[in-house]
């Protein structure tokens, strides 16, 4: 009786140490799980907050890229690549991390945005962060055929303000309209004559192309008395002063007023595009349908339209291999 209960005891000992055993095995992997789980979030975190400032690093670097509005462009109408010359934030030396920043054009419906996507790699850990950086003054893709500061919001008003202001640093600055090719015109006259257009001053006449950049420091005369043919034109029209028509204008692209008013002597003045005005343009009297497209293509590597805001940054849960 004695042995079988000794032995019952024994068996009893091997069953408890044998669930202790277990207990402590599971114990272990839950332990250890749990901090591969920590270390893995530590890294993902970390890898996050890399991301995040490489981000902002190339963001603030792509704002001081000499020519930016020429880049942009090219980038839109080319679907092509730019190297921006991102420089790696190190925030700490210890930190072993790989770091990648592309660069990619998409469209959000018509308006053109540039997206950063930074693939990080941190201690085995692989995250993709992405920030979105809006290009454009947004006024100039919400369909208004007449932009003015009449139509906004305050919100809208302070970027109304800011395109305006660009437009007025614009006018000052010679060396800029020069570079971008820009006619002058001083108290010119626009006519259309044999078939082609012509500007005349008092010194000069000049053939006009029909896509044409062209800012006007003072009144501008569309047609002649003795010629009444209508005129079209395409691209930017920049009026720092009156119009005066004497015949038809039909304008495919951009016309933007300051300091101006419409005389038109009954006359029709056509835009195809949009109209930009630092005062009601609507009662000017201009016949304006706006185009998404064309306005895209008129802009054309002119600075004042650029209004960089980087919009979003944010871990990026559909690209790069994720750990």
């Amino acid at each position: 009786m004695k042995n079988q209960s000794k032995g019952f005891i024994n068996i009893l000992i091997i069953i408890v140490l044998s669930i202790l055993s277990c207990i402590s095995m599971y114990i272990s992997e839950i332990t250890i799980h749990n901090s591969m789980v920590l270390s893995n979030t530590e890294n993902r975190i970390q890898a996050q907050y890399i991301g995040e400032a490489n981000i902002l690093n190339c963001y603030t670097n792509i704002k001081e890229t000499e020519d930016l509005s020429t880049i942009l462009y090219n980038l839109i109408i080319n679907d092509s690549k730019y190297d921006f010359k991102n420089e790696r934030l190190v925030l700490d030396s210890s930190l072993n991390y790989e770091s990648k920043v592309l660069e990619q054009i998409v469209w959000s419906g018509n308006v053109p945005i540039l997206k950063l996507i930074d693939e990080i790699t941190y201690n085995g850990t692989k995250i993709s962060v992405e920030g979105n950086i809006n290009l454009y003054n947004k006024l100039l893709f919400t369909n208004n055929d007449h932009i003015s500061a009449e139509r906004y919001s305050r919100k809208e008003e302070l970027q109304f303000n800011s395109l305006i202001t660009g437009v007025y640093e614009f006018i000052d600055s010679r060396e800029i309209q020069e570079k971008l090719k820009f006619v002058i015109s001083e108290n010119g006259t626009i006519f259309h004559e044999n078939g082609k257009n012509y500007m005349s001053n008092e010194e000069s006449i000049i053939e006009l192309p029909i896509e044409t950049r062209l800012l006007s420091n003072d009144k501008l005369h569309i047609g002649l008395d003795e010629i009444n043919s209508n005129i079209e034109l395409s691209g930017v029209l920049i009026c720092n002063g009156d119009i005066e028509l004497k015949c038809d204008l039909n304008f495919t692209g951009i016309v933007i007023m300051v300091n101006s008013k419409l005389i038109n002597n009954g006359y029709n003045f056509d835009v195809k595009g949009c109209v930009i005005s630092d005062k009601n343009s609507e009662s000017f009297g201009l016949e304006v349908k706006y185009d998404a497209e064309i306005i895209l293509d008129s802009m054309k590597e002119l600075p004042f339209f650029l209004d960089l805001k980087l919009n979003s940054v944010k871990l990026n849960t559909t690209g790069g291999n994720q750990q």
